[in-house]
């Protein structure tokens, strides 16, 4: 009161003072405010606290209202997308108000698995990234994506469930089952060139490619050349530098061809390196190409180049882990380092001018990497030339061919054992003998399928040439082979062939002579 009055006198002269009563008026009104806003002050936070409650109740709702209408929006997106069935789904993945959902379309046989990201914007989602593997009869495993920008989206899919785990990158895919098809797999990587790598329930390791390339039959074999024309020449290779694993271009003298004109990507030049020495290698860059190497995959123009010589390979294993672990499994005396750095070897965009190539060896840090001129370059190399190779066959074998070919009497083959005469037809497919080969195949009834004339139109010279090769893989395995005879004059000649189960088969003729079937097993 007495703090009331002494704000009341100095408001106040003694000139201007109220009357007594008014003064009495006045000080009840002041003391009735201060009252009055003391009651106030712990009214205040009350209102504030109803307020923010208020506010967040109506955000939670909104919110709520929100994550409906993505939902929503989501299911008429997997609708318009002719979704069959959502096999995965998860929001919030790499941000806010993003999603990603695997989902299956059955179009009659045809089964497609669809791995979609996609970004909720304007009410709606907007899918930035799609990736999309069908699950046909062949069994390669393969993986793309189709991203142009991060993050990568990638996945694949796998026939068998024999897959443990996908490495993309540093990232750990993941694996989904999908009923009666096999496995389908997805990751993110921060890289457009991810390597990728499957594991398997057996504790094997692969590196994969592309679709494009695992539907495609590439033959990674040495040629087989005939005879040699012109100025072509033969040298013995010692290095290791092609070696990937079956003594590449090192088992027979390789042939040179000195006159080149023209040079394509995976060609193998003879060149002179800048050490002086002399040495082989592949085209893997051509005039006019940029290219870039990043974790061990080769780079052309931005586009990985998705082919078996594209990729760091160590004595055929492509696989830095599994390569480790087969050192390890020998006893060897290794610096892990150093391997590491051919494995995941990296190079900044490298333009080449004209006359320009880069080479690279097979067999990564045994051989050159380089841009080389089109001054450095010897020769081509051909392959081997099959007059060196034909002592795989057997001097009787041989003189069976020479004879059977010259006489075409089927007689020369009694009392000769199945696995001979397969043998025998193998040789004169190495030697592009393709009427021969014919010649060989049974002619019992009910069992040719084909004719002569058609036979010779089906493999052209250029495929007798390519053919050259798997023939003689296929004899050296057949060396061990093992012939089993079946019911109903037939048999098989049972053998392994890179680790997998091979068959020829075998008809005996009406005459009782052993004879190569039309449908040998692979």
């Amino acid at each position: 009161m007495n703090k009331i009055k002494h704000d009341f006198d100095k408001l106040f002269s003694d000139e201007s003072r109220f009357s007594e009563a008014n003064e009495k008026r006045v000080m009840q009104e002041i003391i009735a405010r201060r009252n009055t806003s003391r009651k106030r002050s712990w009214q205040y936070p009350l209102i504030m606290c109803g307020s923010i409650f208020l506010i967040v109740l109506l955000a939670v709702i909104v919110s709520f209202e929100s994550n409906i209408s993505k939902e929503e929006s989501l299911a008429l997106w997997l609708q318009e997308s002719g979704a069959d069935e959502i096999l995965y789904e998860e929001m919030n993945v790499l941000q806010k108000e993003d999603a990603l959902v695997v989902y299956k379309v059955q179009t009659g046989s045809s089964l497609l698995v669809h791995a979609a990201y996609l970004i909720f914007k304007d009410g709606e989602w907007i899918s930035t990234d799609h990736c999309t593997n069908g699950f046909g009869t062949e069994d390669a495993t393969v993986h793309y994506l189709n991203s142009r920008q991060a993050p990568y989206l990638y996945c694949g899919t796998e026939r068998s469930n024999g897959l443990k785990k996908v490495i993309v990158g540093k990232q750990e895919g993941k694996i989904l089952e999908i009923a009666n098809a096999g496995m389908f797999w997805f990751a993110f990587s921060k890289q457009p060139v991810a390597r990728v790598v499957y594991e398997y329930i057996d504790g094997s390791m692969q590196r994969m490619n592309s679709i494009e390339w695992a539907s495609t039959d590439i033959d990674d074999r040495v040629p087989v050349i005939g005879n040699m024309t012109g100025q072509q020449y033969k040298i013995q290779y010692t290095s290791n530098a092609m070696n990937r694993g079956n003594h590449e271009y090192t088992s027979y003298p390789i042939v040179i061809e000195p006159n080149v004109e023209n040079l394509n990507r995976g060609d193998v030049v003879y060149v002179n390196a800048e050490d002086g020495t002399k040495t082989i290698a592949r085209i893997v860059g051509l005039p006019g190409e940029k290219i870039a190497i990043h974790d061990g995959t080769i780079i052309v123009n931005t586009i990985p180049l998705d082919i078996y010589y594209g990729f760091a390979t160590q004595m055929g294993f492509d696989v830095f882990e599994a390569y480790i672990d087969k050192l390890k499994e020998d006893g060897a005396t290794f610096d892990e380092n150093e391997i590491r750095k051919y494995f995941f070897w990296n190079m900044d965009e490298l333009p080449l001018d004209a006359g320009e190539y880069y080479v690279a060896a097979d067999n990564w840090g045994h051989g050159i990497m380089t841009k080389i001129t089109d001054s450095l370059i010897i020769g081509k190399v051909l392959g081997y030339e099959a007059l060196e190779i034909a002592n795989e066959w057997s001097k009787s074998e041989r003189a069976l061919y020479d004879a059977f070919r010259e006489q075409n009497d089927v007689e020369i083959f009694r009392d000769v054992d199945p696995l001979t005469i397969a043998r025998v037809q193998l040789y004169a497919k190495f030697l592009a003998d393709e009427q021969t080969v014919y010649r060989l195949y049974t002619t019992r009834e009910n069992y040719s399928k084909w004719s002569e004339a058609e036979h010779m139109r089906q493999h052209t010279q250029v495929e007798a040439e390519r053919n050259r090769s798997w023939a003689l893989e296929m004899a050296k395995a057949m060396k061990n082979g093992a012939f089993k005879e079946l019911p109903d004059h037939g048999g098989v000649i049972l053998f392994t062939q890179n680790e997998s189960d091979m068959g020829y088969q075998m008809v005996k003729n009406e005459n009782g002579i052993w004879q190569v079937a039309f449908m040998p097993i692979q």
